[in-house]
């Protein structure tokens, strides 16, 4: 990899000036999580695969381990992932810095817990006796739609919940924000 890339003074951190912060909202960190999906459409493209094909549990784990590592590691390493970056934004911890890795962890919390419930509706779909049959996206739709799986809304109602914070909060921060004591601002 050449060296001038991850030198590059766009990826380094960035101290902010914490008495007249410009915080990101809801709008501005929906586009950068947009951007984050189409970073992983690879990803995305070999678990369709994987689901439709291989059916392979061990790979559809793995997919969700990358992009729980992607996010974590880019938001500590670099303050930012690539679609923060390119919506020009960071997230800083209360002095204007960078978060520490244990406020990283913190702030993934509540997308770890959507996640695991993404993996626990996986694993039981993997395990269904009639998903080695399915071959197609719409045969796939209709043995999910035959299921009555209630985890993965259940899963991801905390993370609904903590995005709505951003909407309704004057320093723009989510639940999980708040928990690691982050703010997500532009540069």
């Amino acid at each position: 990899m050449n060296p001038e890339v991850l030198d590059n003074e766009f990826l380094k951190p960035l101290k902010t000036d914490m008495q007249n912060p410009v915080f990101a909202g809801f709008w501005i960190r929906a586009w950068a999580s947009i951007i984050d999906s189409l970073v992983f459409i690879p990803v995305i493209i070999i678990s369709f695969q994987n689901v439709l094909s291989w059916k392979l549990l061990g790979l559809e784990i793995l997919t969700t381990f990358a992009w729980m590592f992607y996010k974590v590691f880019m938001e500590w390493k670099y303050q930012a992932t690539l679609g923060k970056m390119a919506m020009k934004i960071k997230v800083v911890n209360e002095s204007g810095d960078s978060m520490t890795l244990e406020q990283s962890l913190v702030r993934f919390s509540l997308y770890f817990l959507s996640y695991m419930g993404t993996l626990m509706v996986n694993y039981y779909l993997f395990m269904d006796a009639d998903f080695a049959e399915v071959q197609t996206l719409s045969e796939l739709v209709i043995l999910q739609e035959s299921r009555a799986d209630s985890v993965g809304a259940f899963a991801n109602f905390p993370m609904m919940i903590s995005v709505m914070f951003v909407v309704f909060d004057s320093k723009k921060q989510a639940l999980h924000d708040k928990m690691a004591k982050t703010y997500c601002v532009y540069r």
